[in-house]
């Protein structure tokens, strides 16, 4: 991952630490969301990683996800306060 991504953004994938860039969207338009479902594409489509590698990316990107979500709900409690 590291070889193919900014560092910033890989080292946010594998720490499980989003960075939402607007509250209000929702997870499917958040920039790093996109980023990671990109690289998973990249590695499984088109590089053609091995099927354990694959299954660790899925459970990543569930993991992502669900933080990614966790923090946009956060912050949008924040914003309507």
């Amino acid at each position: 991952m590291l070889d193919k991504l900014d560092s910033g953004i890989a080292w946010r994938f594998l720490n499980i630490s989003p960075n939402p860039d607007d509250i209000s969207k929702s997870v499917a338009y958040q920039k790093d969301f996109c980023d990671f479902i990109d690289y998973l594409v990249l590695r499984r489509d088109k590089e053609n990683c091995d099927a354990d590698e694959l299954g660790r990316l899925a459970m990543l990107s569930g993991a992502f996800q669900r933080e990614l979500e966790k923090n946009l709900t956060q912050l949008n409690k924040k914003w309507i306060s």
